[in-house]
C-alpha cells in the first residue's frame, strides 16, 4: 500500500481538488453544522481515504461517482467496506446523483445516524435534535449503520 506520508499528500491533493459534489455535502459537513458534529473530509483511515468521517459517531461517508458502478471497483467499495465495518465503522454510502437530485434527504439520512450520539448528550450537550423522541434501543456505541 501507500505509505503514510503518501496518503497524507494524496488527501491533501484530493481536499484540494473536491469535486462539486464532495463540495455540497461538505457545505453542510464543515464547521459543526450537522447537529453539532465534527467531520473532516479525505481522511485517510486503515489504509483508505475515505470522503467523509465523523470520529464522535464512527461515521464514514463516501460519495460514488460513475466510475463506482463497474464490477471491480463495486467489489473495491465492498471490501473497502467491510474492512471499516471490521473496525466499527458505519459507513453509508451515497451516489454523486442523489446529492445532486435530493440532498435534502441525503443530509436527513445522515442525521438519523448520528441520532443515537445526540441522545446521549453527544456532543457537548447538543441533544435538542428530537426531544420528543422515546431513546434509542439496542446498538452499542459503535456499531454498522446498515
Amino acid at each position: 500500500g501507500m505509505t503514510r506520508i503518501g496518503m497524507k499528500l494524496r488527501a491533501r491533493a484530493l481536499r484540494h481538488g473536491m469535486t462539486s459534489h464532495e463540495r455540497m455535502l461538505w457545505a453542510a459537513l464543515r464547521k459543526r453544522r450537522m447537529a453539532g458534529f465534527q467531520f473532516y473530509r479525505q481522511r485517510p483511515i486503515h489504509g483508505y481515504i475515505v470522503d467523509f468521517y465523523c470520529p464522535a459517531a464512527g461515521l464514514v461517508i463516501e460519495l460514488d461517482g460513475h466510475q463506482h458502478s463497474s464490477r471491480s471497483a463495486m467489489a473495491y467499495d465492498a471490501v473497502r467496506t467491510q474492512v471499516l465495518n471490521a473496525s466499527g465503522l458505519c459507513v453509508l454510502r451515497f451516489p454523486n446523483h442523489r446529492i445532486e437530485s435530493d440532498i435534502a434527504a441525503v443530509i436527513h439520512e445522515i442525521r438519523k445516524t448520528l441520532s443515537p450520539f445526540l441522545e446521549r448528550g453527544m456532543p457537548e450537550g447538543q441533544g435538542d435534535s428530537h426531544p420528543s423522541r422515546p431513546p434509542f434501543q439496542g446498538r452499542e456505541e459503535k456499531s454498522h449503520c446498515s
